[in-house]
């Protein structure tokens, strides 16, 4: 086995003419990319304005600020007809997770309507069920 033949050497460029790599060392002629120095940052767009400045900044959400969305399918699921929904309660069960002062839970319209009593004011329903819960 020979050792000095194992690994394909890199071509060194910019040794002259005769190494075959001399002149413009494989850059091509003039322009932006044949230059030394600093190259394009990243998201660089041949001069167009950049994506990530074309896209709005997104307005951080308030630290400690948790939001849950559930349907009132998982609800009847878990809860029976007439039993107090509370943020407790829902992470007893498995439905939300991380609980703040601040945790604000949604119950959204599903395929039933709500069976369970909501109790908790961080507990919020959507209109469409809370109309056939106050009849």
């Amino acid at each position: 086995m020979n050792l000095i033949k194992l690994g394909k050497d890199t071509k060194r460029v910019g040794r002259g003419i005769s190494a075959g790599g001399g002149k413009t060392a494989g850059r091509g002629t003039k322009g932006q990319n044949a230059r030394t120095g600093k190259k394009r940052y990243q998201g660089f767009q041949s001069g167009a304005l950049p994506l990530a400045q074309r896209l709005p900044k997104i307005a951080g959400t308030k630290s400690g600020m948790v939001r849950y969305s559930l349907t009132t399918d998982q609800v009847n699921r878990y809860f029976k007809s007439g039993e107090a929904v509370s943020v407790a309660a829902l992470q007893r069960r498995g439905l939300i997770g991380r609980v703040t002062e601040r945790t604000t839970v949604k119950i959204v319209s599903g395929k039933e309507a709500l069976q369970a009593k909501v109790t908790d004011e961080q507990v919020r329903c959507s209109r469409t069920v809370a109309e056939p819960a106050s009849k």
